[in-house]
């Protein structure tokens, strides 16, 4: 297999996190393994060898899975930056900078001097302006940052808070294992027979019979193989989505914003969570909060620079998965991410030819 298909394989449950580790492990030149084993967080997601590498930073749910359609359209070698803690036993990272600070570390291992290339989806986004600021606090240029319908709030009405009960705890695990099962929503073309419908589950329940009926619920999909395995995956995503602490993360200026282009891809048909609405929120008013609210435009205060292009996607969710969407990401990305783009002399020493692997 190569690396999309270990990746698909984890994904649908075929083989384990352990399996998936030596596959991607053994698709690796000695050389490099060394590199894949310190820091597990990076994974390989192709199979180009030449060039100055690309890092996209994980998302709320800890995976980069979701990035491997992406990653096709580059000649450059491309990783997905995982969360600590999502496919081992490690626990996550707390708050976003200390996140920040160690993906640069990782990312250094692998490409010590920039320019560097950087790129995430929503939340991942701001990790990855988080680890570009920190970048350029060193001294070094950030040639390029993707940023796929990422929020940029400041400035703008609060958003109005989910209603969460029990201190989010349910929310939050009715989400992930959502978030989990959206993979299959594609396939089948039909969110009602993949996710499960915040109608369908008893609020009132105490959060462990709540999550094991929640499990169970799931289990009713189709699309569950190990619902041990589910749980696991879930528990370690709450975990990591609960280490983010976005409240308390402040947004610091670039050092030196002039120096990066910024290539922004936002979804145009107005709906944010759309259909699947009833899958991720209980707080319809936060739905249309964000039909009506700008949420691209802060970015522009950060970025000189700052590219816009409009995405037709059926929502959020699936910006990355949907065929019209992802044709669009190919206009501009296999260009940015083209063979011809080389590492600039100041780098003293070349990136390693292509590590990663799943812990």
């Amino acid at each position: 297999m190569d690396t999309r298909q270990v990746l698909q394989a984890l994904q649908e449950g075929k083989i384990s996190a352990s399996q998936a580790k030596r596959a991607l492990l053994n698709l690796l030149t000695p050389a490099t393994r060394t590199t894949a084993t310190r820091f597990p967080e990076l994974v390989w997601l192709n199979r180009q060898t030449e060039g100055r590498p690309i890092f996209w930073i994980h998302g709320s749910g800890g995976g980069v899975e979701v990035y491997s359609k992406v990653a096709a359209m580059s000649q450059r070698p491309f990783y997905g930056i995982q969360a600590r803690g999502w496919q081992s036993n490690r626990l996550p990272l707390q708050g976003i900078q200390a996140m920040s600070a160690a993906y640069v570390h990782a990312i250094q291992s692998l490409q010590p001097k920039g320019p560097y290339d950087l790129g995430g989806f929503s939340l991942g986004g701001t990790l990855a302006y988080e680890i570009a600021r920190q970048l350029q606090e060193y001294g070094e240029t950030v040639s390029s940052i993707v940023l796929v319908d990422v929020l940029q709030l400041q400035g703008l009405d609060a958003l109005p808070e989910e209603d969460s009960g029990e201190g989010g705890t349910k929310v939050l695990w009715w989400q992930t294992v959502n978030l989990l099962l959206t993979p299959y929503v594609t396939q089948v073309g039909h969110a009602d027979k993949v996710l499960i419908h915040r109608h369908t589950l008893d609020w009132n329940l105490d959060n462990d019979t709540f999550i094991d009926a929640l499990l169970s619920a799931a289990a009713t999909t189709g699309f569950v193989q190990d619902r041990a395995a589910l749980y696991q995956l879930a528990a370690k995503s709450v975990a990591i989505q609960q280490a983010f602490e976005t409240e308390r993360y402040v947004y610091h200026p670039l050092p030196e914003p002039d120096k990066t282009q910024c290539y922004y891809f936002r979804n145009v048909n107005g709906q944010f969570l759309g259909d699947m609405l009833p899958y991720f929120s209980l707080n319809d008013t936060r739905e249309k909060w964000l039909q009506q609210q700008p949420y691209w435009e802060g970015w522009k205060r950060y970025f000189p620079h700052f590219h816009t292009t409009d995405v037709i996607a059926t929502n959020h969710m699936v910006m990355l998965s949907e065929n019209d969407a992802l044709a669009t990401f190919r206009s501009v990305l296999s260009g940015l991410y083209a063979s011809g783009t080389r590492q600039d002399s100041s780098v003293d020493n070349p990136p390693l030819a292509a590590a990663g692997s799943i812990q």
